[in-house]
């Protein structure tokens, strides 16, 4: 996207696509390109959302990169509203 159309979206996350980058911060230069995508969403005070995610050292690593939310597999299937009441009460 052109930098001028970017600058006049208003929006809260930057999500990061994990499965563009298979094992993701496993090499160093995979971690560089995460950790400043991370950076970059925190200075334009976004939160940084990574997507995909279906490994828990990948979710760790983002983690400790400073990753605000991680989403993927590795947490659930995705539910519908009913199923995800129904399992967030039982969980009361």
């Amino acid at each position: 996207a052109s930098l001028h159309v970017l600058a006049g979206v208003i929006f809260d996350e930057l999500r990061l696509k994990i499965a563009y980058l298979p094992d993701a911060a496993s090499t160093p230069r995979q971690e560089k390109i995460l950790r400043a995508l991370v950076e970059l969403a925190h200075n334009l005070n976004l939160i940084a959302v990574a997507e995909g995610v279906d490994d828990e050292a990948v979710a760790d690593r983002l983690a400790e990169l400073g990753c605000d939310q991680v989403l993927g597999a590795q947490f659930g299937a995705p539910l519908d509203a009913a199923r995800f009441i129904a399992t967030y009460e039982g969980q009361s």
